[in-house]
């Protein structure tokens, strides 16, 4: 009996031996109870061609790595215990780590941006046909490189530039352009463009002048060349079309009310009004009030300043040199006053920028003209934020 209980007990050793103990494993364990493991997010986005390491911990070992679909994103052990994901193509797979048990961690990868796709273009805009009046907008997030197509190349044509997008309108067309633009992920963006024209606009429009004064105007919108006309009596006032888009008239006599038409190439017209007077001759700065369009496609503008002391010249300033700044300035060659020059400013509602879309405003910025006895002008130019956006539409 004793030999037999003995014999019983080395047989049950034995085999508990070969078991691997009882509760241990045939595989390399980490230690009783040790969780299998990866320090990676379960969701884990790469710009295609990065890669990044993670550490393995717990489980059995050896460890093996799978992807869904190596052609997007691929996983290999970079060492015992270290994970490296790499991406290739824009795209999303799942790369999953197993330890020897069975055990399995998975990784949802997603090769591309982690900021969502976006255009800086409004949903629905409206351009001038002729490639003097394409507009350009930003493209960003998703992945790249990004295409467009448009679905009426005859009204709207479309070119992407890296994150550049060009809009062009061809022909007026009662019928809108889709732009459809994508990313190579997938992602879609669409704007729907109308080709037309921006209406006529002169301002100011209404003028109270000083015999012998000059008053300019800006012409924003319609379709270039423009042209002016005087009303019934010429010798009320003498106006020309100045720096392609500037009204520059010259009081000639008193009147009530003289009227000049600006007539673009298309015919669009529209009306301002010049009540001349006689007066006190004081510094005075046309136009004194002006407001522009964001999407006008205005040229650098020009001030003019008259009533100035005829010795000493002038000095001007600008409250925001981001939107106009004021270049030195010149006396007119009939002695009449001095010309301003405005340029190097940024004329939209914001600058564009590189990143989602920005909340758009009007600036206004407003210039002052000093002249040596003390006297002073003002003019207030604000340009107007038409989309809501930053940057021009």
């Amino acid at each position: 009996m004793r030999f037999t209980t003995c014999f019983i007990t080395l047989l049950s050793a034995i085999f508990l031996f070969a078991c691997g103990g009882g509760g241990g494993s045939s595989g390399t364990s980490l230690g009783a109870g040790s969780v299998f493991s990866v320090a990676a997010p379960p969701a884990l986005t790469l710009q295609a061609g990065l890669l990044q390491q993670y550490a393995i911990k717990g489980g059995v070992k050896p460890y093996s790595v799978f992807s869904t679909d190596p052609a997007v994103a691929v996983g290999w052990l970079a060492g015992e215990e270290v994970l490296a994901i790499g991406t290739v193509v824009p795209g999303r797979a799942t790369v999953s780590a197993v330890d020897a048990k069975g055990s399995k961690v998975d990784i949802a990868v997603t090769s591309g941006s982690s900021t969502a796709f976006y255009m800086t273009a409004a949903s629905a805009i409206t351009i001038t046909p002729g490639a003097a009046y394409a507009q350009t907008y930003i493209l960003g997030g998703g992945t790249g490189p990004y295409t467009a197509t448009s679905s009426f190349p005859s009204v709207a044509t479309v070119s992407v530039n890296g994150n550049q997008m060009t809009i062009t309108g061809v022909q007026i067309s009662p019928t809108p352009a889709n732009i459809t633009i994508r990313d190579a992920a997938g992602a879609t963006l669409t704007t729907v463009v109308t080709v037309g024209t921006v209406p006529l606009a002169v301002n100011p429009n209404n003028y109270t002048i000083f015999i012998g004064d000059h008053v300019r105007s800006i012409i924003t919108g319609g379709t270039p060349p423009y042209r002016v006309q005087v009303g019934i009596d010429e010798s009320l006032l003498n106006a020309q079309i100045v720096n392609g888009n500037e009204v520059d008239a010259v009081g000639g006599q008193v009147a009530v009310g003289a009227a000049l038409t600006v007539i673009d190439a298309n015919n669009q017209s529209v009306v301002m009004t010049v009540k001349i007077s006689n007066g006190q001759d004081v510094l005075r700065v046309s136009p004194s009030v002006l407001s522009i369009p964001e999407n006008a496609n205005t040229p650098d503008l020009t001030l003019m300043v008259y009533g100035a002391s005829a010795a000493g010249g002038i000095q001007v300033f600008t409250d925001d040199a981001t939107i106009l700044k004021p270049a030195t300035p010149v006396r007119n060659a009939d002695g009449s006053g001095y010309s301003v020059k405005l340029t190097g400013g940024n004329t939209c509602s914001l600058p564009v920028v590189v990143g989602p879309p920005a909340t758009g405003g009007n600036r206004t910025v407003t210039i002052t003209v000093l002249d040596a006895k003390g006297k002073i002008g003002t003019s207030t130019i604000t340009v107007q934020d038409i989309n809501g956006i930053a940057g021009c539409p």
